[in-house]
């Protein structure tokens, strides 16, 4: 012991000194620990630490100083000397603060790999958020440019619809006006004027038979429409004859004749059902009986006596007279048939004078000097 004491005086570097001032309670230990244990029978070599030092390396720092203090344990019993522990723990020192810097380094290692993979995840995140933005406008422009296309289309459509009727409108009027230059153009047969007469004549006993035998009120309204229909057949064979100069020997005598069988029958009809007064037709059929011989004689002397402007407004008068008595309205078209009924009286006796007046020289005899 006194050996080992002069060798830790003497040999002991300052290092070891300092060290084992501050590890006082660390060398209290290791006395303790080694004073209670056996010594074993040889000296444990110097390889020994440096094995327990090599095997600390891995281990934490906690560990290392422990397996320290078992090997000096081990030392001191086994006389080993001071300087070579002094050494062994220093390097076991190094070697804890190696493996501490390990550890420091394996954490940062660790702290690195941990942000690196949230970093990752969250650009990963970020990527997809972007990824679903431009997804959700490539959609929104994709669902725009189609609005705008269907909107053109249906543009397109309306417009195409639209010169459609244009087109077909103008067909129309095209169609319209080619027909209405077709009536223009259209030129009646020289028979046409004497076929509606003869159509005229034709009417005249069935509008005797829809004023008589036909149950009231249809046969008012039946027999106003067919006599409305004769007396535009007069109008037509009278401007057909004037316009295209159809002017027949059988147009001349028939027209007039059926003009005043038309009238005369249903005035004959109307004294019949009581709304026309018997003696006022009697006048006008003498109106005409007058006015038809004095044409004949007129004829004979080679003259003829046209209508003029009082015999035709007594036709007209005549006519709208019977139509209203006809139709048998009441109220107020009954009041204008009574009012018409008098012009007619009156204007049948002004043309009677007229014709008389303006034809006198017919009824002069030829050899008077």
């Amino acid at each position: 012991m006194e050996e080992n004491k002069d060798l830790f005086g003497s040999a002991a570097p300052e290092e070891s000194s300092d060290y084992f001032a501050d590890g006082e309670s660390l060398e209290s230990g290791l006395l303790e620990e080694s004073a209670g244990t056996p010594a074993p029978e040889e000296t444990a070599p110097a390889a020994d630490v440096e094995a327990a030092a090599s095997d600390s390396f891995d281990m934490p720092e906690a560990d290392a100083m422990n397996s320290v203090e078992d090997t000096l344990s081990d030392n001191e019993t086994a006389d080993t000397p001071v300087s070579t522990v002094t050494e062994n723990m220093e390097e076991v020192k190094q070697s804890a603060e190696i493996a501490g810097q390990e550890e420091d380094r394996l954490a940062a290692e660790r702290a690195a790999q941990e942000e690196a993979k949230l970093a990752a995840e969250r650009a990963a995140q970020e990527e997809a958020r972007l990824a679903a933005e431009r997804a959700a406008q490539e959609e929104a422009k994709l669902a725009a440019e189609r609005k705008a296309q269907e909107e053109a289309r249906l543009a397109e459509e309306k417009k195409a619809r639209e010169e459609q009727k244009a087109a077909e409108k103008a067909a129309k009027k095209q169609a319209r006006e080619a027909r209405r230059q077709a009536w223009k153009n259209w030129v009646p047969g020289p028979n046409v004027p004497n076929q509606l007469t003869i159509a005229r004549i034709f009417m005249i006993p069935l509008v005797v038979v829809l004023i008589l035998w036909v149950p009231k009120p249809l046969g008012n309204i039946l027999s106003m429409i067919v006599f409305i229909l004769a007396c535009l057949t007069d109008a037509a064979d009278g401007y057909i004859a004037r316009r295209y100069n159809y002017i027949t020997t059988f147009g001349k005598f028939m027209d007039p004749l059926a003009d005043k069988l038309l009238v005369i029958s249903a005035m004959i009809c109307l004294v019949d059902l009581g709304r026309l007064e018997s003696w006022i037709v009697i006048l006008i059929i003498a109106r005409e009986f007058i006015i038809s011989g004095f044409r004949l004689i007129a004829v004979e002397k080679g003259v003829v006596i046209a209508a003029n402007f009082w015999g035709k407004i007594k036709t007209i008068s005549q006519m709208l007279m019977v139509i209203l008595m006809l139709g048998n309205f009441g109220g107020f078209l009954s009041l204008a048939a009574q009012i018409l009924k008098w012009i007619s009286l009156v204007l049948t006796l002004v043309s009677l004078a007229t014709y008389l007046i303006q034809n006198r020289n017919v009824l002069k005899d030829n050899n008077a000097s």
